[in-house]
């Protein structure tokens, strides 16, 4: 599922771990200006490959320590919006990524919160995602309006 690819690249951007795998097109392809309503672009092997590089450039910039973090999320955040929010079945949520991403490491580089905890809040945020992922994909829009309702609590007790 492309929607968890991104969430991968997400985690993997805060976390700074994690590895990613391309999601192979779907079996049925439709003209490129021709979608059914609902169905997302797959992203293309190249914007993996695109989004990996600049994700270790970032962290080639900014290595992992207090005083860098902001600095790196911002660099990640850009490289999102640049290679794989154009083709997102669900910008709102990988902005709502962005925004945890963000104030987590100002939270990181202030020394307000353990590495440790960054990564399990992220980690919730990114299971959330999923979660109101799978519902919208599936039609239950009820259950993805709830999990959203507990996202965005969530990204505002961060802030």
């Amino acid at each position: 599922m492309r929607g968890q690819l991104i969430i991968g690249f997400v985690n993997c951007a805060v976390v700074l771990s994690g590895c990613v795998q391309p999601i192979p097109p779907p079996a049925y392809p439709y003209p490129p200006t021709a979608r059914p309503v609902g169905v997302a672009k797959q992203p293309s092997p190249d914007n993996t490959a695109a989004l990996a590089a600049a994700r270790q450039a970032c962290a080639a910039q900014y290595p992992a320590r207090v005083g860098t973090f902001l600095a790196r999320a911002t660099c990640v955040n850009e490289a999102i919006d640049r290679i794989a929010l154009p083709n997102a079945a669900n910008p709102d949520l990988i902005q709502l990524q962005e925004s945890a991403r963000v104030a987590l490491s100002t939270k990181l580089d202030g020394g307000t919160i353990s590495q440790k905890a960054a990564e399990a809040t992220m980690a919730e945020i990114d299971a959330k995602v999923t979660s109101i992922e799978h519902y919208r994909a599936i039609s239950d829009q009820n259950a993805a309006a709830g999990q959203l309702d507990v996202l965005n609590a969530l990204a505002a007790s961060i802030n």
